[in-house]
């Protein structure tokens, strides 16, 4: 028998096994059918644009879902991956969202003088996308 190799840098195996894991986990034993090479594509190609701690995050996410959708049409890497962008839309929206008073900054730079609030509050907001 010919063993297929792993492109590089790729842990498909490592990703499939713990896709397998989390869905015997949720379905109380029940192993996870995996069609080798069109998911181990799949799961590649996920795991390129995410990274690898996005990537089993997204696992998690995808069998602790109450989403209907998901929760009826089976738990596949294809229905994993078809749903990744919702699931990472989920993941965003529930970080909190610190906002801060620009104003303050703005006449704290300016001495309590600002002639441009509306450029100002731009720029500062521009200065903060470049920090995170």
């Amino acid at each position: 028998m010919v063993e297929r190799r792993q492109k590089a840098g790729v842990p498909t195996r490592e990703l499939l096994t713990y896709f397998d894991d989390a869905h015997q986990r949720a379905l109380k034993g029940a192993k996870a059918v995996i069609n080798g090479g069109k998911d181990a594509k799949l799961i590649a190609g996920l795991w390129r644009t995410q990274g690898d701690s996005m990537t089993r995050q997204l696992i998690d996410d995808f069998f602790a879902s109450p989403d209907p959708w998901i929760r009826n049409n089976g738990y596949t890497v294809g229905r994993l991956v078809s749903e990744a962008g919702k699931l990472l839309a989920r993941r965003v929206r529930s970080q909190p969202v610190i906002v801060k008073d620009w104003r303050a900054e703005c006449r704290e730079k300016h001495n309590g003088r600002c002639t441009n609030v509306y450029f100002h509050e731009a720029q500062i907001d521009a200065d903060r996308e470049r920090e995170v």
